[in-house]
């Protein structure tokens, strides 16, 4: 039977050595998550130990004999409640965009080299679930997924392998923020919802962040530019939404016109002789849908042919060249 590595099963020395990282914050670029931290990598060392720590997601270090051999396995549980392997307790608590989430007592397989742990959030499906990883840390933020790291496994040889516990504040928290959320010039993607008898819809708004306001002063027109020539484009609303969609300009040299266009593809159209397509952004389904605004200040866009154009002051710039080749 296995049992947990602690002050009584081991020695003292060891379970003080490195017990603790020294952890400093990024966020992730379009994630804030001001507790779950990155952190120096493996083997870093610190001041306070593992068992100090008696919260949720705390770390043990599970030992099984097995022919005259150590096997190790990280057991992940409330630390208020968990007693050893045949109590294992409750379960840890996190939040995630101020959602309650319960995570229930996490064992991993027998590990012979170093692993990271850490609490994935995906939004799209409102979930929360321990991962793990071999590499020094946590995967980057996404502007649909989260990471918070939770903890560490070092590996050694000879009967010396040891546990770091980076999570040391009681509830994880985890927000995501959309990029959405901090651009305000043309082309602003707004979610909008709207119940009718008990019953929730999504759709949204396309339009001038500087001078939309509301559902009922929707603003003026957004701009773009077709190799220097400027577009103005009207307020744009897509109708209830029932899957995930992408937002696009598309303009159609024959016409010389610029329209907004979606795809529940997630995927823009190739540019053609004829045809040139520029990503705005995207709605997203689940619990809780949400847009992600991929035009911003600054961007670039290729009609058919390689010249680039840098977006100046929120304004989309679509280069058509025909192929003459």
């Amino acid at each position: 039977m296995g049992y947990a590595i602690g002050a009584d099963t081991r020695p003292r020395a060891k379970e003080y050595v490195n017990a603790l990282v020294r952890i400093t914050g990024d966020g992730g670029k379009t994630g804030i998550n001001p507790i779950g931290r990155r952190s120096a990598g493996f083997g870093a060392g610190g001041s306070t130990t593992t068992s100090d720590y008696l919260g949720y997601f705390k770390l043990y270090l599970i030992s099984t004999i097995v022919d005259e051999q150590t096997l190790y396995t990280v057991r992940i549980a409330d630390g208020a409640t968990y007693v050893d392997e045949e109590t294992v307790g409750g379960n840890s608590i996190c939040k995630a965009n101020n959602v309650r989430f319960e995570i229930a007592p996490y064992l991993s397989s027998v590990l012979s080299v170093n692993m990271l742990f850490y609490l994935q959030y995906d939004s799209t499906n409102n979930t929360v679930v321990i991962s793990s990883t071999t590499e020094s840390s946590i995967p980057e933020d996404t502007s649909t997924i989260l990471y918070y790291q939770l903890g560490r496994f070092v590996y050694g040889s000879s009967n010396d392998s040891y546990i770091i516990q980076d999570h040391l504040t009681g509830i994880p928290q985890m927000y995501l923020i959309p990029a959405s959320a901090a651009y305000s010039g043309y082309f602003k993607l707004y979610l909008i919802s709207a119940t009718v008898e008990g019953v929730t819809s999504y759709g949204v708004r396309i339009a001038d962040g500087k001078t939309y306001v509301s559902e009922s002063s929707v603003g003026g027109n957004s701009t773009c530019k077709v190799n220097e020539t400027s577009f103005p484009i009207a307020s744009y609303f897509s109708g209830a939404l029932t899957a995930n969609t992408l937002f696009y300009l598309k303009y159609t040299h024959a016409t010389e016109a610029v329209v907004i266009e979606s795809s529940s593809t997630l995927t823009i159209p190739s540019d053609t002789d004829a045809l040139a397509y520029y990503q705005l952004g995207r709605f997203y389904t689940g619990t809780t849908p949400y847009v992600a605004q991929d035009h911003s200040n600054i961007g670039v866009i290729v009609g058919s042919s390689t010249i680039p154009a840098v977006v100046a002051n929120g304004i989309p710039q679509i280069w058509w060249v025909k192929n003459e080749c």
